[in-house]
């Protein structure tokens, strides 16, 4: 095994040079850089909801008796629930956990080395990271 240094050595060659996808921090590192109670920060940058759930959602979570169980991983009650509200088959519809996940899972069905993938831009900084990581080449065109 070769020592730490020459680990990039045992790297794919398109991931050795890819750029870091740079998350974006929680309030409180962003409080504590400003130097303000975190209560006063209110990020818009992240698709997350301000807020915080429903009523509903709180309650449904808080009773919920089974987190210490892998959830079904055919998501068989969501993709049945979505099915049927928009009129469907369960087998039409895929789940997954939050969009980064099904960015990935798409283009690494669709997307291999050498691949072309166009992006509007400015739009969500997964769709560059993910299609360097499967090893594609990006060109994004300006929104007119």
């Amino acid at each position: 095994m070769p020592p730490p240094s020459d680990i990039r050595k045992l790297m794919l060659p398109h991931l050795v040079e890819a750029e870091a996808y740079a998350a974006i921090d929680p309030p409180d590192v962003l409080a504590k850089e400003a130097g303000i109670p975190e209560g006063q920060i209110i990020k818009l940058d992240g698709n997350e909801n301000l807020y915080g759930p429903a009523p509903r959602v709180k309650e449904a979570l808080a009773s919920y008796k089974s987190y210490h169980i892998y959830p079904d991983p055919q998501q068989r009650k969501v993709r049945h629930a979505l099915a049927e509200y928009i009129g469907a088959t369960p087998d039409r519809i895929v789940a997954g956990v939050g969009s980064d996940e099904l960015i990935d899972l798409l283009l690494r069905l669709f997307v291999g080395a050498g691949d072309t993938v166009i992006q509007a831009a400015p739009t969500f900084a997964m769709y560059a990271t993910f299609t360097h990581l499967v090893g594609g080449k990006l060109v994004s065109v300006p929104r007119t």
